[in-house]
């Protein structure tokens, strides 16, 4: 017998009807695709714009707009990037999907994090605003919410139930109805490098490589919807120890319309907590320094300049990016506050740095820069007159800004952070010693204090 080897360029056209089921809670159109008129969700950390409220303005997370698959992913990103923080959820849709709704609630409870039905109303953007980009705000600008009238329904009640506090106050909208599945079919054209070999007169493919798809068209259609469609969705509610009244109003309510909770209906189901202003949620919340971290910044930059909440004291580094952090240390001397400041890894081992100008202010005064002490570029020294920490008896915030000298000019890549100076018991005793009594000279250093973002 003999054999033979060729090898063959194939172009093999695969018309595939390739098709998955996207189970979608909205209300029914015209037209078979739940994505034609979607309006995606925007995830921005909002800052509270009432003048009343600095410098402890609240902050939540505002989300707008149908849920979309992608809406699980950027809850999860944005979620990593805040850290520890457990800023509210305050949510206003009117559903979208399924799959993504439920993975949202779960990350949610699982994060511990609250969850209100309310509108964002961002202030306007204009050409010179610094918190807009493309015309639309970006994380830490300022607004206000608004309860009348906002909803979360559909889907949206998923998020809502995995919250930690369920809150919806007596003029906002929760609602419910029905699932709807969809079909869709793909026509593709794949080409594939096929390797044959001749055996005993017939080829005989022995390899296949798929080189190049492109993708036709696409075509949405209904899906019928069965009970084991809905088998998903109760597991979920048993998770979130919500009642079993909320499927049996989900069952009852066609896809086509809505059905509203009653203040009964949200009691029984526990799809509501408590049926009071969002407002309750921002005042439980604690400020903390909406210190976000930027992948795309240079290592040692610090929270973006936005963030003006303060932050609690805690001992240990003033974490500015995933691989730098600061190192402050205050102590006495002549009629004067020293502030020692140096660049380390988050191990606390000291680092090179770009020469930079660093600053420190407190209320109601102009900056003290910080001079250079290290050969290294990365330690810093400031000297705050004691009449100046003494203002109001003793302060309540330091603010600290960095600026690389390569980013001079860009405001950009200005950082800032506010330290709360009461949130330590041994600051505070250091600020009201200071401001109660002369100090001696030269006294020992304190121990380094830390900001965790």
């Amino acid at each position: 017998m003999r054999k033979t080897a060729a090898l063959l360029l194939g172009c093999c056209v695969l018309m595939a009807a390739m098709a998955w089921p996207a189970l979608a809670a909205r209300k029914a159109t015209k037209r078979a695709d739940p994505l034609a008129r979607m309006q995606p969700m925007r995830l921005t950390i909002a800052r509270d714009a009432s003048p009343t409220c600095a410098p402890d303005c609240a902050e939540w997370i505002a989300a707008d707009g149908d849920i979309v698959d992608a809406t699980a992913g950027e809850f999860r990103r944005l979620l990593k990037r805040l850290g520890n923080r457990r800023l509210p959820v305050l949510i206003n849709s009117r559903g979208g999907s399924v799959e993504a709704g439920l993975a949202i609630g779960r990350l949610i409870r699982a994060n511990g994090i609250d969850v209100g039905v309310a509108v964002t109303q961002f202030e306007p953007c204009s050409a010179a605003a610094q918190l807009c980009k493309a015309g639309k705000p970006v994380d830490g600008a300022r607004a206000s919410l608004k309860e009348a009238t906002a909803l979360c329904a559909s889907s949206c009640a998923f998020i809502l139930a995995g919250g930690k506090r369920r809150v919806a106050s007596q003029l906002s909208f929760v609602g419910v109805h029905q699932i709807k599945a969809f079909r869709t079919l793909v026509k593709v054209r794949r080409t594939y490098r096929i390797q044959t070999r001749l055996i005993r007169g017939r080829q005989v493919e022995v390899s296949r490589k798929l080189v190049s798809e492109k993708r036709l068209s696409s075509r949405t259609t209904e899906a019928d919807v069965t009970d084991r469609s809905y088998k998903p969705i109760r597991a979920f509610l048993s998770e979130m120890a919500i009642g079993p009244v909320l499927i049996d109003l989900i069952l009852a309510t066609p896809n086509e319309r809505i059905h509203w909770l009653t203040p009964q209906e949200r009691q029984q189901t526990s799809l509501v907590t408590e049926t009071v202003s969002v407002q309750e949620l921002l005042r439980a919340a604690k400020p903390v320094a909406a210190a976000l971290q930027n992948a795309t910044e240079p290592a040692v930059a610090l929270a973006p300049a936005v963030a003006a909440a303060p932050v609690s004291i805690a001992r240990g580094l003033v974490v500015v990016s995933n691989k730098r952090a600061l190192r402050l240390a205050l102590r006495y001397a002549t009629e004067q506050v020293l502030i020692d400041a140096a660049l380390v890894d988050l191990k606390g081992r000291t680092v090179a740095a770009q020469p930079a100008l660093l600053t420190f202010a407190l209320p109601g005064d102009a900056p003290f820069i910080a001079t250079v002490a290290g050969a290294r570029a990365n330690a810093w020294q400031a000297a705050v007159p004691q009449p100046s920490w003494c203002r109001d008896l003793a302060p309540r915030f330091l603010d600290v800004t960095y600026l690389p000298a390569a980013a001079r000019g860009r405001s950009k890549r200005s950082q800032s952070v506010r330290i709360n100076l009461t949130g330590d018991a041994w600051i505070a005793g250091f600020a009201r010693d200071l401001c109660a009594a002369p100090v001696a000279a030269n006294a020992a250093s304190a121990p380094a204090i830390a900001v965790s973002p």
